[in-house]
């Protein structure tokens, strides 16, 4: 599915507007939903300020996560100033033990230019998930 500007700009607008730190705080973000066959490769896109991307890097225009890291780097990094990115995989236990390999998505070695690439944050993997609950975990300094 492609989102057109407006669909993104409402989704932004909606976040920024409802953020109330200490109180409900909101993400910018989108789910990539990448595939590799059979295997779930999807990651959370989690933008960290109010420079966002004009639009989301879809699986369609990046198929791989290289591919949406790199996507990551030279739009938002390189491209907008401010603009930071997390990735986040989930659904890991529908990957076929392709989310965390060390291969590339073409089956190559990985690289140490991937490896060391700055937006890949990919190393917060949701941990647990049911279907039909899932549950964060909340800590508090209190």
């Amino acid at each position: 599915m492609i989102v057109t500007g407006d669909a993104w700009r409402d989704t932004v607008d909606a976040a920024q507007a409802h953020n109330a730190p200490c109180e409900f705080s909101t993400l910018i973000g989108y789910e990539w939903s990448g595939l590799a066959g059979a295997a779930n490769l999807h990651r959370n896109v989690i933008l960290r300020s109010r420079a966002v991307l004009p639009y989301p890097v879809s699986a369609r225009h990046a198929g791989s996560p290289e591919a949406l890291w790199d996507a990551l780097d030279r739009q938002c990094r390189d491209g907008i100033p401010g603009c930071e990115s997390i990735t986040i995989p989930h659904n890991s236990n529908l990957s076929e033990r392709c989310m965390f390999a060390p291969t590339l998505a073409g089956g190559e070695a990985m690289t140490d230019r991937v490896a060391l690439q700055p937006c890949c944050e990919d190393s917060v993997p949701r941990s647990i998930q049911e279907r039909a609950w899932s549950s964060p975990i909340c800590y508090s300094s209190r």
